[in-house]
């Protein structure tokens, strides 16, 4: 028991002795003999660091084990025997080869590297001749060395290169030249860096340079932030920023920088969505009427200079749906939106048709391009420009016609053929009042904004249009456009047209004491229509500038129809083409007319016979359509008198009875003549009308027994409103 236990003992701890002792040395043996076959394999010398491989082997304790040194001495030692580890095992005796063969060579031969640096100095920390690495050295081992920094080298020791950094810098600053859409490099003022950087240039002009290249950034920035969602902020941010640019450099110079702007952001991407066109289109428009013509007529101006360039090269790519061609018809929306807005006038658009099918050329392109034309000023052009849409109409007809005469290839023929032919079709259709511009009603918001924005200050666009007394794309830029003689605005004509009585309507308009300039316009724009759609058009148009605008319409119309020589069914659908708008200014339109009515009954007593027999007719009209619904109930503001008492009972008859001819049954009859029995007294003469003046005077009950019937519901209606 005591031997077994005695040598259980002692064999337990030799083992634990041996295992601490012996097994750590062999393991070190067993490292150290790899890393050297290893690096003797590499062509390495596994003592080129000194006592590398001893203090490996365990021939040597390393430095900083000696216990006399502090732990900083301890650390800074440390970190040497690292260095010198990594700098081994990763072929620092290769280098050193290298450099010594290369120091053997002839003392003339300088590396081209170093000869031909420039930029920055290059600063080095110096380092020992031994260490000393040339630039070739560094990159091929660039890819493998890790990086020493003065983390790792407290002593100082170790190389900062700030050449690499330098020449990156370089590299950034060539790349961050950024070419401009009409083909101008923006380049870095190099004044004051010598060498072949450019000429240089003053500190004056060279701070007036940074100026204009900061202002331009900083409407490139507000034009590609805008949407229909942020219109109002845009603008008002765009017209802050002209405010500070123009009073210092002038218009001239700021709209030639807002168009070179405004062009990429609008038309510049192929995929921009019509409403943000639209938006682009509103701030020029905006522009114009708040800073001068200059900006409407550097937009025209890019418009044409764009259009040019991505038309030739959209028929050299042979397809309508590329790029350019997407690009050209940007071009052709963006000023068909110009004019739809009002800002151009219609010789604009019938010079881009004349540019577009110049010399008889007829391709896919371009005949999409002038649909394009007539999907966005069509409606515009043919209720506001009727010689301009004729001679459009001429013009594409013979361009139409001259094709189909000519020999075209027989693939691209039959293509171009059918497009031509939609055109004419579509063209036809717009002529007759047959298209749909349904596109065109998504611009309503934005055509509010520009009618009821702040910013103006109750400016119209159509008061400040631009005047282009040139042929667009044919004639040469007169000097001096658009600040100089020819650039008075359409308004400044519309005035002297005025004083001069050129304008047969609005002469007619002053001598029938329509006074202010809202009502001579809407007389000009209903005297001047050609039928019912266009008339409502135009009126509207109008009436949309300003704020009595539906009111001020509905008084002009009835101001008209009361001076005609016999009743016109023409005002009675215009009015309610009117009130048949959409929300909110079909309402507007059919509120106007109900106080137009009370309003000329109230003065009806000083008509004549004419004029009592015409407003009769328009306003029995009014009461039977069943959207604008004026009350028979507003007979109780006329005004009942000892004089004109004939008058107004004439009309009361004429009323009553086409108000019964126009009512078809018994239900609209009972609603039209009951509520007065909320009035007894106009309930009582009514009544009184309808028995003593109107019964003697209707036809035989064989001749027309649905009025007699109709006679018959409405005393029915009164009588059964008195017992209740």
């Amino acid at each position: 028991g005591k031997g077994k236990g005695k040598g259980k003992g002692k064999g337990k701890g030799h083992g634990k002795h041996h295992s601490k002792n012996g097994g750590d040395g062999q393991v070190r043996r067993e490292l150290a003999n790899v890393v050297g076959e290893v690096l003797r394999e590499a062509g390495e010398d596994m003592d080129a660091e000194g006592a590398t491989a001893e203090r490996s082997a365990g021939g040597k304790k390393w430095e900083w084990e000696d216990p006399t040194m502090s732990r900083r001495q301890k650390r800074q030692e440390k970190r040497k025997e690292a260095k010198a580890r990594r700098a081994n095992f990763f072929g620092e005796a290769r280098r050193r080869a290298k450099k010594e063969k290369l120091s053997a060579q002839d003392d003339d031969e300088q590396p081209s590297n170093k000869a031909g640096k420039v930029g920055r100095p290059r600063k080095r920390k110096r380092r020992a001749e031994d260490e000393e690495i040339t630039s070739e050295e560094e990159g091929q081992a660039g890819t493998a060395k890790p990086s020493t920094g003065n983390r790792d080298d407290p002593n100082g020791e170790g190389e900062e290169d700030s050449e690499p950094e330098a020449s990156c810098e370089e590299a950034e600053a060539g790349e961050a030249e950024e070419e401009e859409p009409d083909g101008e490099v923006a380049t870095k003022d190099q004044a004051g860096r010598g060498g072949s950087g450019g000429a240089y240039v003053p500190p004056h002009l060279r701070a007036g340079q940074d100026k204009s290249a900061a202002s331009q950034k900083k409407l490139r920035s507000i034009m590609n932030r805008v949407t229909e969602g942020n219109l109002e902020p845009s603008a008002r941010e765009l017209c802050n920023a002209f405010n500070e640019l123009v009073p210092e450099n002038g218009s001239t110079k700021v709209a030639t920088m807002f168009a070179k702007v405004l062009m990429p952001a609008a038309v510049g991407d192929p995929n921009i969505s019509v409403l943000v066109l639209g938006c682009h289109a509103a701030l020029v428009a905006a522009a114009q009427v708040l800073f001068g013509a200059s900006f409407g007529a550097m937009a025209l101006l890019q418009i044409g200079d764009w259009l040019q360039r991505h038309l030739l090269a959209g028929e050299e790519a042979d397809s309508s749906v590329n790029t350019e061609a997407l690009i050209a018809r940007n071009c052709i929306a963006f000023a068909g939106l110009l004019f739809s807005f009002e800002l151009l006038p219609g010789s604009v658009i019938t010079d881009l048709v004349h540019f577009i099918f110049q010399e008889g050329k007829v391709s896919e392109l371009r005949v999409d391009l002038a649909l394009t034309i007539l999907r966005y000023a069509g409606k515009t052009l043919r209720a506001e420009c009727a010689a301009d849409f004729k001679a459009i109409l001429s013009f594409v007809g013979n361009a139409a016609a001259k094709f189909r005469e000519g020999d075209a290839s027989a693939s691209q023929g039959s293509q171009v053929r059918t497009r031509i032919d939609y055109l004419t079709r579509e063209l036809q259709d717009l002529k007759n009042n047959k298209v749909s511009f349904a596109v065109m009603d998504r611009f309503d918001a934005i055509r509010t904004w520009l009618q009821t924005t702040t910013m103006l200050g109750g400016k119209k666009v159509h008061e400040d249009q631009l005047a282009v007394p040139f042929r667009f794309l044919r004639d040469d830029v007169p000097n001096g456009w658009p600040v100089g003689g020819e650039a008075a605005t359409t308004r400044t004509k519309l005035r002297v047209a005025a004083k001069s009585d050129t304008d047969p309507l609005r002469v007619a308009a002053l001598e029938q004491r329509l006074s202010t300039e809202l009502r001579q316009s809407l007389f000009v724009a209903l005297m001047g229509a050609s039928d019912v759609e266009h008339a409502t058009q135009r009126l509207a148009t109008v009436a949309c500038g300003a704020k009595a605008g539906a009111t001020e319409a509905c008084l002009v119309l009835f101001h008209c129809a009361i001076r005609e020589k016999a009743p016109n069914a023409f005002y009675e659908h215009v009015a309610r083409s009117l009130s048949a708008r959409p929300a909110p200014w079909g309402k507007r339109f059919a509120h106007g007319l109900k106080r137009a009515c009370v309003q000329h009954l109230q003065q009806a007593k000083g008509y004549g016979v004419r004029a009592v027999v015409a407003l009769a007719e328009l306003c029995a009209g009014l009461m039977a359509d069943r959207d604008i619904a004026v009350p028979l109930a507003i007979l109780r503001f006329m005004r009942f008198g000892n004089e004109g008492g004939g008058i107004l009972g004439l009309l009361m008859r004429h009323l009553l009875e086409s108000l019964l001819r126009r009512l078809v049954d018994a239900e609209a009859i009972k609603d039209t003549f009951e509520p007065l029995g909320q009035f007894e007294d106009v309930r009582e003469g009514v009544l009184l009308v309808l028995d003593g003046q109107l019964r003697p005077r209707l036809p035989s009950r064989k001749e027309a027994p649905q009025l007699w019937a109709n006679f018959r519901e409405a005393r029915k209606a009164l009588v059964s409103a008195e017992q209740d």
